[in-house]
């Protein structure tokens, strides 16, 4: 799937260059990438059950709740809101196609989150996503704005704040026109915001949720286990707890070290995460 999207440029060079890097964008590299059918699509997807959607302009949601039927939803489009369906995969067989694919080449979990926007209209301000993801424009044409994260770089689920505090950026912004059959790279973390520039902009986002460091604590209870080390009981409780701890931890601290610079413990790491990958 990613060499299809890449077209002339090797997929080492953009994974050393560009995956979850600096952003990556190539004209007419989807042309043919996706047969994607448009509103029609849209709208045998609203037609599914337990459909993930929601209406947003300019960052504020629509107040009438859950997704109105699909009339409804082209009146409030013609209105400036933005449609977005949330794992979309799982309602159309194309679009299943694609997550199916890029599972496929990076062994994590996979969304593909449809994007309905009006022109000269946006849907949300500047945020950012714990996903890298791919942008495919299908229909129309859309601007995006990029900034380098450094008020919370490497963001995970887990911890992403309410308030965003876009205000304390101070990274310089890029900028790129979107139209049908091109497409974007963003790296997890960056910030982002896009605008409809001319027709129904319609734009098909792959979320990646790829793996980071933190998912190593889980992989090493399994292999602690057979350390001794690991397996010692704590000091009792008493005046000098805290030093005797200090003490453990750093023996521990020793042991890890070693672990870590074995080949084959890397290896079992990989394997961890790829077949946690495939569970999901």
């Amino acid at each position: 799937m990613i060499e299809k999207l890449l077209g002339d440029l090797a997929p080492r060079e953009f994974f050393e260059r560009h995956y979850t890097r600096v952003p990556w964008s190539r004209v007419g590299g989807a042309a043919r990438f996706t047969s994607f059918g448009g509103w029609p699509a849209v709208e045998a997807i609203l037609a599914s059950k337990a459909v993930d959607g929601f209406l947003a302009r300019e960052g504020v949601m629509w107040e009438g709740g859950r997704l109105p039927p699909f009339p409804e939803v082209k009146t409030r489009f013609g209105e400036g809101h933005t449609l977005v369906i949330r794992n979309a995969e799982r309602h159309d067989p194309e679009l299943a196609r694609l997550a199916d694919g890029f599972h496929a080449d990076f062994e994590t979990e996979v969304n593909v989150h449809v994007y309905c926007t009006p022109a000269q209209e946006s849907g949300f301000g500047w945020h950012y996503d714990p996903e890298d993801v791919f942008i495919v424009q299908t229909h129309g044409a859309k601007e995006y704005q990029l900034r380098k994260n450094t008020v919370n770089p490497w963001p995970l689920l887990a911890q992403m704040p309410k308030d965003l505090h876009y205000e304390r950026e101070i990274t310089p912004t890029w900028s790129c026109v979107l139209k049908a059959g091109d497409w974007l790279y963003i790296p997890s973390g960056w910030w982002h915001s896009a605008r409809g520039v001319e027709g129904d902009s319609i734009t098909l986002a792959i979320g990646l949720m790829t793996p980071s460091a933190i998912e190593l604590l889980d992989f090493l209870k399994g292999e602690l286990l057979a350390s001794i080390a690991w397996r010692q009981r704590l000091p009792a409780p008493g005046a000098e707890q805290v030093r005797d701890y200090r003490s453990v931890l750093t023996d521990l601290g020793k042991d890890l070290s070693r672990l870590l610079q074995d080949e084959a413990v890397a290896r079992r790491f990989r394997d961890f995460i790829a077949t946690r990958s495939r569970s999901k």
